[in-house]
């Protein structure tokens, strides 16, 4: 698990709040931890081929209930049209939830809750 806008460039695109102002604060505030998990997500997709592996993407991490809202995905650094909070508890589910289908298999996917 990483987080939304763990490999930050410009050239993704996106609107103009997320591209200057969500983008550039996420790299002022956990710039150091984003960095980290980059080169975590660089690793698995470039080294580790010969495993199985799943890189999630949360929004913002908050300490709620599991709930039984609908998913957004997208396999980008976030999801466009998603709630900016996620609960730890709803990660969990998708991750568990994610081992019983080979759709995201070999790959990153940035989760949030439908608004």
């Amino acid at each position: 698990m990483t987080s939304w806008f763990t490999n930050y460039s410009k050239s993704d695109g996106g609107p103009f709040f997320t591209e200057w102002i969500m983008k550039p604060l996420a790299h002022l505030f956990i710039g150091r931890i984003l960095s980290n998990m980059a080169v975590m997500e660089n690793y698995l997709i470039n080294e580790c081929q010969d495993i199985n592996f799943t890189i999630i993407r949360p929004s913002g991490l908050q300490d709620k209930p599991v709930s039984d809202k609908e998913y957004l995905t997208e396999e980008l650094q976030y999801v466009t049209n998603g709630a900016g909070r996620i609960s730890r508890a709803d990660v969990a589910r998708f991750m568990l939830n994610a081992l019983d289908t080979s759709d995201y298999d070999k790959k990153a996917v940035a989760i949030a809750i439908k608004p």
